[in-house]
């Protein structure tokens, strides 16, 4: 398997940029649930929203390098980059049923399993699809 330079860089970029966006998640969420006294629930969305805001621009710009070139208008990628989060959601939910209820997998390491598995797939999807270039100028 041959990868260039520009897929580690994206890859360690990508990487970066879900660290900063579970951090935001999670200081998003702790600081309405615990100080503003928002319910778990709303907390929770309000997080996941907040990593949201952060991770599709940061992703479409800096690590997948949005062009003229790209094959996708900004609505088409931010439809697909929503559908792809709200799969990921069920896969998650799914993944850790099966992981700890059925397979009785210790919880943490099921959310890393799961987590590192979906972190791939998404990588993929959004190079390949989502924030992919015109045929012509690749």
């Amino acid at each position: 398997m041959n990868v260039d330079k520009k897929t580690i860089v994206q890859v360690v970029l990508f990487g970066l940029v879900g660290l900063g966006s579970l951090l935001i998640d999670l200081l998003v969420t702790t600081l309405l649930y615990r100080k503003v006294g928002f319910p778990a629930s709303i907390a929770g969305v309000c997080g996941f929203l907040s990593a949201f805001f952060f991770n599709f621009p940061i992703n479409r710009k800096h690590v997948f390098h949005h062009t003229d070139a790209d094959r996708f208008s900004l609505k088409a990628q931010v439809l697909m980059f929503i559908t792809l989060s709200l799969v990921n959601l069920v896969i998650t939910g799914l993944a850790m049923h099966l992981l700890v209820e059925v397979m009785s997998v210790n919880v943490t390491l099921a959310k890393a399993l799961t987590t590192g598995t979906i972190a791939v797939w998404n990588f993929v999807i959004m190079k390949m699809v989502i924030f992919s270039k015109n045929k012509s100028t690749n």
